[in-house]
């Protein structure tokens, strides 16, 4: 099996709507990560793999994916759609949030997976729309 390395360019992407259409060419390719991603499911249902674990998105749920992680997208509903911000490696080691991200990822363990209160999900989409909205300019 070939696997794939997920990395950016950018010190950082957010990306709004990402809908079905964009996904499906992701679907059933094993990547091996080399940035962080935040992946905010708004609507529909992914099935993943991450690190040899099957897990269900579904909406209102925070994906949050450390870098060096092995991911495979098994799987999209046809109405999923979800908002992500990527950090790239240098980024995160030039600000100096190494560590501290690092410190954090080890505490996540192996819970990437984190379904959100309405308030909690309404902060989460409010700074990924803002994110991509800036990117935009």
């Amino acid at each position: 099996m070939n696997i794939s390395e997920f990395n950016i360019n950018a010190e950082f992407i957010a990306c709004n709507h990402i809908t079905t259409n964009e996904l499906n060419p992701l679907v059933e390719k094993p990547y091996h990560t080399k940035a962080s991603i935040f992946a905010l499911c708004t609507k529909g249902v992914l099935k993943t793999i991450i690190n040899h674990t099957q897990f269900r998105v579904e909406a209102n749920t925070l994906l949050v994916i450390p870098p060096e992680t092995f991911v495979q997208l098994l799987h999209t509903s046809d109405d999923a759609e979800i908002y992500v911000v990527i950090f790239s490696q240098q980024l995160i080691q030039s600000s100096g949030a190494g560590k501290v991200m690092m410190d954090k990822f080890h505490i996540i363990g192996k819970h990437y997976i984190f379904p959100l209160s309405k308030t909690d999900f309404q902060l989460c989409l409010l700074y990924t729309s803002d994110a991509a909205d800036k990117l935009e300019v």
